[in-house]
């Protein structure tokens, strides 16, 4: 019932269609029936779970085309989903002046099919499957089976694609996921897929990790995360961690990776890198940001700064040349401990920041597509779902559809060396909705 549709296979020798189940990631239920196969027969469904294509077993181009020539909507899909999706989905979207309570599943689809913002979106900040759990437990109700992502590199492509996005940066806090943006972009054509590499344990601030990424064939490789998961920060233990400075002073393996960030140019695409600055400390990102501004690094972002960043403090990063990241997952997606609304801390702040800084400085990303989030929002949305939900808070704020743009796509675009596209430059492709991708069995 993903928005209203089932999604069956038709096979070309005239046998009974199965219907795709290839990975539970969120609500259950039964359903009972179903719609014919190639040759009238009917197909049962006995549960009912959200999932999505599996490239492993299905992503065949002409399996594709066989689903969308059979994909229709049916009447007992959309009655199941007006029907049981109040009670899997209640999320509340809560702005200056409106309310908004999202219902179903099949609503949040049509805010995506329609909204502007979604459409040409690029997302600088995203997590997936292949990914290493090696010192994370994600294991709880909503994901038995440990699973790091909520989908994998290839279904986030197809999904984005198929929402009208421009693309995405796949981020992996412990593997170089570059030659993981060159497949997904072999499958899915016209997609900018981008991967991004963190200098966390397993690279530990190593020049030669960066070299070897900017070597891959394609050359997707394109953002260096200065430390995330194992940032030198209060409380974390200093065994694994992995300082960026020492007294106030960078450390010479940082200043080596910045200076390559500066210079380096990627294989085949040559493109420039970028500098995040990862979860460090405020005071550590701002020497990362002087030292690649001096050494000449032209796309910097600071890694969606906390409320321990103040206001002056991001006003001097971005006169140095940085862009200030604000995530839909910390900002404007419903978080289910805070009754289905969004955090009204992390909301303020980043509307204190949006305004106080300005969107031509800022960019607008998700970091969604981790399943330990699923507990913790409502309906653990996809990244062009976050895209949505993000552009209607902000417009209840009074930000403007040019403003939303500047920071959804061009900034984006600027930051990742693509040129800025004027209006809707990406576009779904005809007659291939997101229901096809939110196959529910």
């Amino acid at each position: 019932l993903g928005g209203g549709w089932i999604s069956c296979h038709g096979l070309e020798d005239g046998r009974e269609a199965s219907c795709a189940s290839q990975r539970a990631i969120g609500w259950h239920g039964r359903m009972q029936g179903g719609r014919g196969g190639a040759d009238g027969r009917s197909v049962s469904h006995s549960k009912l779970w959200r999932t999505t294509t599996a490239p492993g077993d299905q992503l065949g181009w002409s399996r594709l085309e066989r689903t969308r020539r059979i994909m229709r909507p049916t009447p007992a899909a959309l009655a199941l989903t007006a029907l049981i999706a109040s009670g899997m989905l209640a999320a509340r979207v809560e702005g200056t002046g409106q309310y908004y309570q999202l219902n179903t599943e099949a609503e949040l689809n049509r805010w995506v099919a329609h909204d502007p913002a979604v459409t040409g979106a690029l997302d600088i900040h995203f997590h997936g499957d292949p990914d290493s759990n090696y010192d994370r437990n994600f294991v709880d109700e909503t994901n038995p089976e440990g699973r790091t992502g909520q989908f994998d590199i290839l279904d986030a492509a197809k999904i984005a694609k198929a929402s009208g996005m421009r693309g995405f940066v796949f981020k992996s806090k412990r593997l170089d996921p570059t030659p993981l943006a060159y497949l997904a972009r072999k499958l899915t054509p016209g997609l900018e897929v981008f991967a991004a590499m963190s200098m966390d344990r397993p690279f530990r601030m190593n020049p030669d990790a960066v070299n070897f990424m900017a070597n891959v064939e394609g050359g997707w490789g394109r953002v260096i995360f200065m430390v995330a998961e194992d940032a030198a920060v209060k409380g974390r233990e200093p065994a694994r961690s992995v300082p960026v400075s020492k007294n106030g002073e960078l450390l010479p393996e940082t200043k080596a990776v910045i200076s390559l960030i500066a210079k380096t140019r990627t294989r085949g695409s040559n493109g420039e890198l970028v500098m995040a600055t990862g979860h460090n400390s405020p005071s550590d990102c701002l020497l990362l940001v002087h030292e690649a501004s001096r050494m000449g690094v032209k796309h910097m972002v600071l890694t969606h700064p906390g409320a321990d960043w103040t206001i002056a403090q991001l006003q001097e990063a971005v006169n140095l040349g940085a862009y200030v990241e604000i995530t839909a997952l910390s900002s404007f997606v419903p978080v289910e401990r805070q009754g289905g609304k969004v955090n009204p801390v992390t909301f303020k702040r980043a509307m204190e920041v949006i305004r106080a800084i300005g969107p031509d400085h800022i960019i607008v990303s998700t970091d969604m597509g981790r399943m330990h989030s699923g507990a913790k929002l409502a309906g653990n949305p996809t990244s062009p779902q976050a895209f949505a939900l993000a552009a209607k808070v902000l417009r209840a704020e009074g930000i403007t559809e040019r403003q939303i743009s500047t920071m959804f796509k061009d900034n984006p675009a600027r930051l990742l060396g693509l040129p800025v596209l004027s209006g809707t430059a990406a576009h779904q492709e005809p007659g291939f909705g997101l229901g096809q991708l939110f196959v529910k069995k």
